[in-house]
């Protein structure tokens, strides 16, 4: 992948992490396929008989997601397609489709977190009969009550040199602790914030806001899961969750669609950055949870 301009003086301050991140870049090659004309960005990398579908949300690219991926290739062969050029869910899950055709996946897992979350249950909504597991992780639930029509129309309205400090004012809110960081991941939590705002200052415009608006609105529109939906799904789904999360609550609306789905609660004090923070705890159950899930289906070449 192409090595960002602002690499090299987030390395001075974060060597560590820039080294690793720069490995990231080197040994990861970005390819791309192309539906109605425009271009699909995707990564696949990594081992394993099962295939872990996930998405690279509005924010920016494939490389903001990179410390998922290399958390999970040595659990599965990990597609990750980025979903920044769409802002219509029916077109996303056809690129997706295509990439999935690309590398030769039929049945796959899902993973999402946060907006990406979104972006997964738009896709598995469309594609049930070849999604064998979902794992979300402190996302939202659909709900149309969000699409009150005078707040897009707001945000529409707004220019965006306005509306930029109102997204970084939500993101700080979203990111409040209580806790002290464990020293172990505090260079790689500072470095994701630094890459975030360098990411949002160097490639993040009106018309990427715009598109990952429609995204939202969209799935939120659709409500929630019915039960003529799930009734033929066979699949599984692990819902992880942090008991001070801002939307906690959603993970009790999922668990009510997904009622056969496992559950992993990360302990108070971190908030939405849990996840972040206490990767090894729900990256270990995510981990078996796969490879249950690749058992279960007998080890399908192509599949999970």
């Amino acid at each position: 992948m192409d090595r960002p301009d602002w690499l090299g003086s987030l390395q001075e301050i974060f060597p560590s992490e820039g080294e690793r991140f720069e490995d990231f870049l080197r040994t990861h090659e970005e390819e791309a396929v192309s539906i109605e004309g425009r271009r699909v960005a995707y990564s696949a990398s990594g081992r394993g008989p099962g295939v872990l579908l996930t998405f690279a949300g509005g924010w920016g690219g494939i490389p903001l997601i990179w410390e998922t991926i290399l958390a999970f290739e040595g659990t599965a062969r990990v597609v990750a397609v980025d979903a920044s050029p769409f802002g219509d869910p029916d077109v996303l899950s056809a690129a997706a489709n295509r990439v999935l055709q690309d590398v030769g996946a039929e049945e796959v897992a899902l993973l999402g977190q946060s907006y990406s979350g979104i972006l997964a249950q738009l896709f598995f909504r469309r594609n049930k009969e070849r999604v064998k597991g979902i794992i979300l992780i402190n996302t939202l639930a659909p709900d149309p009550k969000r699409c009150r029509g005078w707040a897009r129309l707001l945000l529409k309205g707004l220019p965006f040199f306005l509306l930029k400090p109102l997204l970084r004012r939500q993101l700080r809110k979203l990111g409040r602790i209580e806790e002290d960081i464990p020293p172990e991941v505090v260079e790689a939590r500072r470095f994701a914030q630094a890459m975030l705002a360098e990411t949002m200052d160097d490639t993040f415009g009106r018309e990427q806001l715009d598109r990952m608006l429609s995204l939202a609105w969209r799935f939120n529109e659709e409500g929630e899961y019915g039960q003529d939906e799930l009734e033929v799904w066979e699949g599984r789904g692990l819902l992880v969750g942090s008991e001070d999360d801002p939307h906690r609550e959603d993970m009790s609306v999922l668990k009510s669609m997904l009622p056969s789905a496992e559950e992993c609660l990360l302990p108070a004090g971190f908030g939405h950055l849990a996840p972040q923070i206490l990767r090894e705890d729900w990256q270990a159950a995510a981990r078996t949870f796969l490879r249950d899930l690749n058992r279960s289906k007998g080890g399908k070449e192509g599949g999970i």
